[in-house]
Formats: structure tokens, sequence, C-alpha cells
């Protein structure tokens, strides 16, 4: 799951820098569009590496996988829009409601039971997520448009939670690779759907093709790796290890988009590195359970 949050920012790194290109230095990509590349190269990757098993591609439960797929691309359409108008760091950090939500799901759907530090850690990780959403809506930029940016950030965290919880029940049936297939393929055909009727190409510079070919690579690896996570082990536990992301993004923001983080932002991290410990601790003290593939 670390190996994914990593990945994970990486991946808002590079649609950060082709939704708003740095000085202008080339013409912004359409979210629409970053799907369509993020999906189309994911798709090939997760082709690639699960040719091997490619009897299982098929998939078992396909109802479950569609639906997946379905909830998870919203939530991507969601993301990347929030990453278009926010700063890299507070788009991602408040897109993690989504931990939250998946321990909040997670007794109910799946039938786990969290013990009392799980909540602890995820108390933490929440109080980090609100105070950066309240400097979101405070801080400068095109106030409404920031609004509805902080607005797609959580609507995006509720979808994801949703997609979490539906990959917990699929690993009961279906591997990785096919559960990261059907996802990847099912948003390549959508978006490239929705590109082709809203006729919103863009021809991406060299660079941007780059950046582009990065959204897609991080963006499969963090799948395939967040995935066989939560095949392996507790959803609620899993979840809370994703708090790395939002860290990793502030930072990355701060070194190479030069972007201000604040006292907000400073607060959240910290929060944020607290509920991490917290898990660590109860990683350490808890029985994991036996892989199953």
């Amino acid at each position: 799951m670390l190996g994914a949050s990593l990945s994970f920012a990486l991946m808002g790194l590079c649609v950060k820098f082709v939704a708003t290109p740095p000085r202008g230095e080339f013409a912004a990509i359409p979210v629409g569009e970053i799907v369509l590349w993020r999906s189309g190269i994911a798709t090939l990757i997760a082709l690639a590496v699960g040719w091997p098993q490619r009897r299982r591609l098929a998939g078992v439960a396909k109802r479950m996988l569609v639906t997946r797929s379905l909830v998870g691309l919203a939530s991507m359409y969601a993301y990347f829009f929030a990453i278009s108008v926010l700063k890299l760091g507070d788009a991602v950090l408040l897109t993690y409601l989504s931990p939250l939500l998946v321990a909040c799901l997670a007794p109910f759907v799946l039938g786990e039971k969290a013990p009392w530090t799980v909540w602890l850690a995820l108390a933490v990780g929440f109080a980090g997520v609100w105070v950066v959403e309240q400097g979101a809506t405070a801080g400068g930029g095109s106030g409404e448009l920031v609004g509805i940016g902080v607005l797609a950030g959580l609507a995006s965290a509720f979808l994801a939670a949703s997609a979490y919880v539906s990959v917990k029940l699929l690993s009961r049936t279906d591997s990785a690779f096919t559960i990261v297939l059907w996802f990847s393929a099912i948003a390549t055909v959508v978006s490239g759907v929705q590109v082709a009727v809203q006729g919103v190409w863009v021809t991406p510079s060299p660079r941007a093709i780059v950046a582009l070919a990065g959204v897609g690579i991080f963006a499969a690896v963090a799948q395939l790796m967040m995935t066989r996570a939560y095949s392996v082990s507790a959803a609620a536990r899993v979840s809370v290890f994703g708090y790395a992301t939002p860290v990793i993004a502030y930072v990355l923001g701060q070194v190479i988009l030069a972007e201000a983080i604040g006292w907000r932002g400073v607060l959240g991290c910290a929060l944020l590195v607290l509920a991490g410990a917290l898990a660590t601790f109860l990683s350490a003290e808890a029985p994991r359970p036996a892989a199953t593939s």
C-alpha cells in the first residue's frame, strides 16, 4: 500500500502538469482526455503483466467488475478535476476521506471488525483532512471554482471508498490483474466515447505526452499494488496506509510545483503522519490474514 501511495502521488503530479501547464508551455489537456490516456496505458500494462494468467482475465464476478469499474471511473473524473483547480496537496488530501469511509463500510459490507486503534488512526487522519479543507476554501484562488474543486474532491472520496470495498469483495473471486484490467478497459471505452462525442481532443506536445504516459504508468502500478494489498489484509487496516499519498503529494507540490503549503497544510500532514504511526503500531500488534493467492 505504501508503494501504491507513492505511485498515486506521482500520478497526481503528472495530472497537475498536463491539466495546468507551468508558464503556459503547452495547451492544457482536458480532464476527459487525461482519463483516456491514463486508462488506455493502464489497460495495456495490465494485459501485459496479466497475460500469463489470461484465462482468469475474463473475470468471474462480471456484474461486480462492471459496477466497481464505473464507480471508480466516476471517482477518477472527480479527482482529476479537483487536481486541475486546487493545489496538488489539497486536492489529493481531500479525497483521502475515503480510508475513513472504507473503515465505516467494512464492518457492514465485509464483516470485518476494526480494532479501536484503527478508528483512532482514522479519526486523526480525518482531522487532517478537515484542517486542509478549511484552508482550501478560505485561501484565495477563483473562489467559486475552488469550492467546486473541494466538492469534487469529497465526491471522489465517497466514490473511491465504494470502489475499494468492491475491490475487497472482488478479490475473493478475481485476481488483481483481472480487476485492474476491467477497470482500465471500461474507463478507456467510456472516456473515449466522451472525448469523441464532445470533441474535446487536444493534441499534446512532446512534454505533455511524457507526462500523460507517466499518468498511465504510475496509475497501473498503483492499482496493481493497491488491489494486491486489499486482497491480503483487512480493508480498514490497509486503507490507513493510503494516507501516505497526500503527504507525498504535499512534498512534491512544494519541491516541484513551488506550491506554498501554509500552516494548515503542515498541520494536516502532521496529523496524517500521526495516523500512519498509529497504523504501523497496529500492524505490529495485530495478526494479518494469510495471503489467498
